[in-house]
């Protein structure tokens, strides 16, 4: 049985029957495909809602009352392992849902995000990449020292990652831009400058 998807619209009732099960102010960072639907592209669609870990046990109580409340309850967990560039916290968007009074829900930027989804490489992850791309351009020089401060948070092989962000180039700018970008990663520096 395929797995159903979620539009941004579903996310944020979810999130407003969470802001009334929570017993204090509690601000969550999402990542994934839920991140790109809320922000970057409100038709993207996802299967579940992906959270960087870091709340305590009354956060997750108020999460499975809030999902018990669902006529069909949206999948919510925390993520164990991402792979995000040096410094992202510090980039990160808040979301505006209206009606939340106590929970702050708060996405990667968008550069951070595409190159998060890049790392894991999956076909569904890199189509979230260009479905954020048609409809918020992502900048190539911004992606390039973003996959810089991304390589010191690497869990797995670096070639393996720049394959994943070779491709994911090609597939946004075109064959050419790829190429020179395989040029570039081979023979310059990394950017001195933070982006």
């Amino acid at each position: 049985m395929p797995q159903r998807s979620y539009r941004p619209e579903d996310l944020a009732s979810f999130f407003r029957l969470l802001d009334h099960e929570l017993i204090r102010p509690t601000r969550i960072t999402v990542i994934g495909g839920a991140a790109i639907g809320l922000l970057y592209n409100t038709s993207h669609a996802t299967t579940d809602i992906d959270l960087t870990p870091g709340q305590d046990n009354a956060f997750w109580d108020a999460v499975t009352r809030a999902r018990s409340r669902m006529e069909d309850p949206v999948p919510v967990e925390a993520v164990g392992i991402f792979q995000p560039p040096y410094s992202y916290e510090e980039r990160c968007r808040p979301v505006a849902i209206p009606g939340l009074s106590r929970l702050q829900v708060f996405v990667p930027e968008l550069h951070d995000l595409a190159l998060m989804k890049i790392a894991r490489g999956y076909a569904h992850d890199l189509q979230g990449v260009a479905d954020m791309h048609a409809a918020n351009p992502l900048d190539l020089e911004t992606l390039v020292a973003r996959y810089y401060q991304s390589r010191t948070q690497l869990i797995g092989p670096p070639e393996t990652f720049k394959l994943n962000f070779l491709a994911a180039m090609e597939s946004l700018y075109g064959e050419a831009a790829a190429l020179k970008v395989a040029e570039r990663l081979e023979s310059s520096p990394p950017p001195e400058t933070e982006v």
